[in-house]
């Protein structure tokens, strides 16, 4: 796959390609919510991605909009600490995606200083993604496992400002 992504503000008019990514099981696995069954159930989910406090971003293939995965930075009005989240469409997972996001948004925050502080959750099993969260500077800080949930998440941290 060409690395040529864009990335847009995420959106209310994204509702539908967000329910196709956040309703593929697999994908689902690796978030903290489980799979939507409608759109509805999938709605609600984005609209927390964009809710006050957050800064949300659709990902997308510059070529043909194609919606790749959905990267927010999830934090509480006047927070200084954000909590990232990124859910990438299975069918680009192993294509370095992931790591290319991951910069561009540390390299952004840094730039805007909107936080001092990002937080990662990975599952203990992604061991890609928590590649991922070492090589961009982040350090394991503790591990959580939240009701319903199979395995720990591994909580990586990385001071910004």
């Amino acid at each position: 796959m060409n690395m040529n992504i864009v990335y847009k503000p995420l959106t209310m008019d994204a509702k539908e390609d967000f329910y196709t990514l956040a309703g593929d099981e697999r994908v689902a696995a690796t978030m903290r919510f489980d799979c939507p069954k409608t759109l509805d159930e999938s709605t609600r989910i984005l609209e927390d991605y964009i809710s006050d406090g957050n800064r949300a971003f659709a990902i997308r293939s510059k070529a043909d909009e194609k919606l790749l995965g959905i990267f927010a930075f999830k934090s509480d009005p006047g927070s200084d600490t954000a909590d990232m989240s990124l859910m990438l469409a299975h069918d680009v997972w192993g294509l370095g995606i992931g790591g290319k996001v991951i910069g561009d948004m540390v390299s952004l925050a840094k730039k805007e200083k909107w936080y001092a502080t990002l937080c990662g959750y990975i599952l203990e099993t992604n061991t890609a993604s928590r590649a991922i969260a070492v090589r961009m500077g982040f350090s394991e800080i503790a591990r959580k496992r939240f009701p319903g949930m199979m395995e720990d998440l591994v909580v990586y941290q990385l001071e910004i400002k």
